[in-house]
Order: C-alpha cells, then sequence, then structure tokens
C-alpha cells in the first residue's frame, strides 16, 4: 500500500512538473514570436499613417482649383485677396486682404458662410484702416464636414 502510495506521489509530482514545464516553454515561444512580430507590426502602423496621410491630401475640399472658384464668386466689387492659407490639419481657411468698407468685409463673409464649402466664417484679427483708406481684414472659416471627398 505504501509503494503504491509513493509511485502515485511521484506520477502525480513528475506530471505537475511537465505541465509546468511545457506551459513555460509555449509562453516563451509565443514571447519570443510575439518580439519577432513587434518590428512587423511597427512597419504596419507607419504604413497606416501613411495611407490616412495620403487619403487627407486628396480630399477635394482642400484643393486650390476648387476652393478659388467659391472666393470668387463670394468677392464683393472692389475687396481684394491678398493672402490665401488652406491649413489640412484643421481644417481651415484663412485669407488676408483689403476692402473699401466694414460693410464689403461683412457681406465677403456672410457669401462665404452661404457656400457649400465652408462653416463658421468670422472675421479674425484686427481689421485697420490703411494709408490707401482701405480696412485690411483678415477672415477665418473652417471646412464643412462631409462635402466633397473624392
Amino acid at each position: 500500500m505504501a509503494a503504491l502510495l509513493v509511485t502515485t506521489m511521484v506520477c502525480a509530482s513528475l506530471y505537475g512538473m511537465l505541465a509546468v514545464g511545457y506551459r513555460q516553454n509555449e509562453r516563451d515561444r509565443l514571447k519570443q514570436e510575439t518580439d519577432s512580430l513587434r518590428h512587423r507590426a511597427v512597419d504596419v502602423d507607419r504604413m497606416l499613417e501613411v495611407i490616412h496621410a495620403t487619403y487627407e491630401r486628396k480630399d477635394s475640399r482642400f484643393l486650390p482649383e476648387r476652393f478659388l472658384p467659391v472666393i470668387h464668386r463670394s468677392l464683393p466689387e472692389q475687396v481684394y485677396i491678398e493672402s490665401l492659407a488652406i491649413d489640412n490639419a484643421r481644417k481651415q481657411v484663412t485669407m488676408g486682404g483689403t476692402a473699401p468698407s466694414r460693410r464689403d468685409i461683412r457681406e465677403l463673409v456672410r457669401m462665404l458662410e452661404e457656400s457649400p464649402l465652408l462653416a463658421g466664417v468670422e472675421e479674425s484679427g484686427r481689421t485697420v484702416m490703411d494709408k490707401d483708406e482701405r480696412f485690411t481684414f483678415q477672415v477665418t472659416g473652417k471646412f464643412e464636414e462631409g462635402t466633397g471627398n473624392d
């Protein structure tokens, strides 16, 4: 009876040690596999970032060819745009120029706000009169969400 008990305990101990050893080997193998794939995963993440940046650049709302006609239609008489900056990251456009009166600037803001491409158009910065008795202004607007992704 004692021999049977000792044999059972030795078998249970052997089984326990083998099970723990197999699990440790499997854990080590999985850890090595994970470490070897980590570099490839970082490469895939970088590729995804490039793809997302490419799609953002392809967004036709940010192309001057599409945006300039909208600005041209919105310009009142004697209002001149001297600078235009399109910020892709913030989905914002900023333009600066001169106008003969503040009413013309408000009209420009209203017309740009009614355009299908811009929302939240407002005067930004200071509007001052220059030496030619024209008002120098800056207007900022956000691109409408969901318009014209090509």
